[in-house]
């Protein structure tokens, strides 16, 4: 039985997961004495984000169109930050197919119109399921393999607020944050002699469960824009680049057969990895100023 560190290439991201997720068919060399039928679906949404607004809204700064939205201005809009101190917003991320939800909550408190403080708490959640059926038609029993992630996110940070437009705040910060999870792997009726995604077969009663728990700590820079679609009520989206040191616990595997084969041990030890990260996260982000 070889080893390998399956929680490495299932990685969270730390709020969040590539969706090249390989899983630990090295372990297990059981042998079906049938044939069977693989069928893998599987499917995702990408979701557009807006850097073309946030590009525009800096050449607007450059060439001295961008003004702070301000009560009384004749061409203004909307009160300063002077008169509301506070946001709350909440932002999501959905996709289908490979199931991806990221519900986020997000506080600021703005020490002036130019700064603010920010407190963030996320759930990150990643599913994906291949399915395989015992017949070619893709009918008969079905095995399943379902790789899975759960984290929980806590951050902090601050924010700087240039000048905007009458609807567009542009802003700029930098963020630390602490990430715990696990990362999960799950047969049923299910096995795969190649290692290789996509060659899972139907396997009767060849079930395993492997767990890799994690704790990340990461730092970074956000920029960002809110578009006020009302005085006080505003959407969102924010690019975000981190510096992430992820320490995984050892990884346990449980495996049983209907051979009778079944054990329960560790396959690969603790370890630490560090990589960077840029991406749009959340894709919707809905919030309100008081």
């Amino acid at each position: 039985i070889a080893s390998g560190d399956w929680s490495s290439d299932v990685c969270s991201s730390d709020l969040f997961p590539s969706h090249d997720i390989m899983s630990y068919q090295e372990l297990f060399l059981t042998r079906p004495s049938h044939s069977n039928y693989n069928h893998l679906t599987m499917s995702s949404k990408i979701i557009p984000t807006l850097f073309l607004s946030l590009a525009l809204v800096a050449v607007q700064h450059l060439v001295g169109f961008a003004q702070k939205p301000i009560s009384g201005d004749p061409i203004g809009m909307f009160r300063s930050y002077s008169s509301h101190k506070s946001t709350l917003e909440a932002g999501l991320n959905l996709s289908s197919g490979a199931t991806v939800v990221y519900p986020q909550i997000r506080y600021r408190y703005f020490v002036n119109d130019a700064f603010a403080l920010r407190a963030v708490m996320d759930l990150a959640t990643q599913s994906e399921v291949e399915r395989v059926y015992q017949n070619e038609n893709f009918t008969g029993n079905e095995g399943t393999k379902t790789v899975s992630t759960r984290a929980l996110g806590l951050q902090t940070g601050f924010e700087y607020h240039p000048y905007g437009t009458k609807r567009l705040s542009p802003y700029f910060g930098v963020t630390v944050s602490l990430n715990f999870g696990r990362d999960k792997e799950v047969w049923k009726d299910y096995n795969d002699t190649l290692g290789i995604p996509g060659t899972g077969f139907y396997d009767f009663q060849t079930n395993a469960e492997i767990k890799a728990p994690f704790l990340a700590f990461q730092t970074g820079a956000v920029a960002g824009l809110d578009f006020y679609l009302i005085e006080n009520l505003y959407m969102g989206v924010e690019m975000n680049w981190n510096l992430v040191i992820r320490n995984i616990r050892a990884t346990e595997l449980s495996y049983s057969d209907a051979d009778g084969t079944s054990f329960n041990r560790t396959t690969a030890p603790s370890g630490r990895l560090v990589s960077t990260q840029f991406g749009v996260l959340p894709a919707i982000r809905l919030g309100w100023r008081f």
